[in-house]
């Protein structure tokens, strides 16, 4: 096992604000304040996953599939539109794509 000490609370938020605000580097920082790399990339890394909420999640994934059916629909006017620049073929993959876009909701 390694040497384990306690860092302080404001020396790992100045850390982080000094990594995030001015860009400074990891590496610089964790031998500056004697702290190893991975303890700091620990840090940021939980920051980011505490960033998004379930909610926002929740959100952002159905807005995505909205807009796949939309993009999905959109694509078939188009080609339909074209009509007979379109062989049976295509039109028929790309019904089963909307099928499949249609499932996912």
């Amino acid at each position: 096992m390694g040497n384990f000490k306690i860092i302080p609370k404001e020396i790992k938020e100045e850390i982080l604000r000094r990594v995030k605000t001015n860009g400074e580097s990891v590496p610089k920082l964790a031998l500056e304040h004697e702290v190893s790399n991975r303890t700091i990339y620990g840090w940021l890394k939980k920051e980011v996953v505490k960033s998004i909420s379930f909610l926002e999640y929740a959100k952002l994934k159905r807005e995505n599939k909205l807009l796949l059916e939309i993009v999905g629909r959109l694509t078939m006017e188009k080609i339909y539109n074209f009509g007979s620049y379109v062989d049976r073929y295509n039109r028929l993959i790309l019904q089963n794509c909307c099928l499949a876009i249609d499932s996912i909701k």
